[in-house]
């Protein structure tokens, strides 16, 4: 007998701070907003913020309490390193005394702690426990490098604990098939955000306006010197095009590029440099600009994963300028709601605003850009297909239930 969806109890655990804005977060609270749109009770959610840290998210969909598994920038590193790899055990005890008790437990990521400790507890009590995997992280990417305890601890999460699960979200068609080849039963969700168009109005002096918003000095930096780059590329850049890079300043931004930085026109008048911005004032950015721009290589990191930035864009009613990693050259369609490159080199860039500049504008359709958001990243168009996957779990993980 399938468990009755209004009273199901949806528990998500992460080593992920709720009170600020992070990709993280964001994950997590639209992944809510997909389960209340489903009908199901509000989701209880214990984050890494500090033991006492508590509230509310989503309008209402989840109620968070942090639970101190992330270690204060105050601890000693060697105490920083050992948390993070052995986090979850303030999570497991926070589960075994919830009340009423989970039904099902999501657990954000792959991280070997918390996998390890609650699978057991999952057994116990007769709860689902459902990883929600959102990449497979590169591994020189990871803290003390690619042969370093955080690199061996993911490697043996993803292909040895993580695989063992019966069921299992995942993020990208990539780790769909990963995963249904070790047996797991897969939903895909991408990453989801409310539809929100933005006002847009007319540009005063007709020039096409790119955007990026994010970190300078992460996987996003080939990106980012592109259109550093692009100003020099582009005949009479000055007067027919505009650059708006939200998340740092020029000062940050050659420290952070470093040698890279000696290629960039640092003066143009192209570029519009934002700097820090709360999350309100980088949505506007991005709903206001023609494009925003990503191109990402094709390493299995970027394919594994799938770019927020993509969804959230398009959710503002913004097309994105992007070369189609993970499955944006599936789900998007070039000059429909997208500019689709061919691949994530500075020629690439250039072709194509070289090509939209020569179009008559507008090039893409916002409101189709809408309809794409709608259908593709809304949580409401993934709300039956999540609520029928976690009955289907809970009923497989209940001894003697069928």
């Amino acid at each position: 007998m399938s468990p009755d969806p209004s009273s199901l109890q949806v528990v998500y655990v992460a080593p992920v701070p709720m009170a600020p804005d992070n990709a993280s977060k964001l994950r997590i609270e639209n992944m809510c907003r997909a389960v209340a749109a489903a009908g199901l009770p509000p989701v209880r959610i214990g984050s890494g913020d500090p033991v006492g840290v508590r509230g509310e998210l989503a309008d209402g969909a989840a109620r968070f309490e942090g639970l101190g598994e992330i270690p204060l920038p105050s601890t000693p590193r060697a105490r920083r390193v050992a948390r993070g790899l052995t986090w979850g055990a303030a999570t497991r005890a926070w589960v075994r005394d919830l009340q009423p008790r989970p039904d099902v437990v999501v657990v954000y990521g792959t991280h070997l702690g918390y996998l390890v400790r609650l699978r057991p507890e999952a057994r116990r009590h007769g709860f689902a426990l459902v990883p929600d995997v959102v990449e497979w992280y590169d591994a020189g990417h990871l803290p003390l490098g690619r042969f370093g305890p955080f690199a061996l601890a993911n490697e043996l999460a993803m292909r040895v604990v993580a695989p063992r699960s019966r069921d299992v979200i995942v993020i990208s068609s990539y780790l769909e098939r990963w995963f249904a080849r070790h047996g797991s039963r897969v939903l895909r969700v991408p990453p989801l955000f409310p539809v929100t168009p933005t006002h847009r109005p007319p540009s005063a002096d007709g020039r096409l306006t790119l955007a990026y918003a994010g970190n300078f000095a992460e996987k996003d930096r080939p990106t980012v010197l592109n259109l550093l780059r692009l100003p020099t590329l582009v005949p009479d850049a000055g007067d027919r095009l505009r650059i708006d890079l939200v998340g740092s300043d020029a000062t940050e931004a050659r420290r952070a590029l470093g040698p890279d930085a000696a290629a960039v026109a640092w003066d143009s008048p192209v570029f519009r440099w934002r700097g820090r911005v709360d999350n309100a004032a980088a949505r506007a950015l991005i709903g206001s600009a023609d494009f925003v721009v990503l191109q990402r290589s094709a390493i299995r990191s970027n394919l594994a994963g799938y770019p927020s930035k993509v969804a959230e864009s398009l959710s503002l009613g913004t097309p994105v300028m992007t070369n189609p990693t993970s499955d944006l050259g599936t789900d998007l369609t070039h000059g429909r709601d997208a500019w689709l490159l061919r691949d994530e080199s500075l020629d690439a860039l250039v072709e194509a605003v070289r090509d939209l500049l020569a179009a008559p504008r507008p090039a893409v359709d916002r409101a189709a850009v809408l309809r794409s958001a709608e259908r593709l990243y809304s949580p409401a168009s993934h709300a039956d297909r999540l609520r029928d996957f976690l009955v289907d779990a809970v009923a497989a993980a209940r001894p003697g239930r069928t």
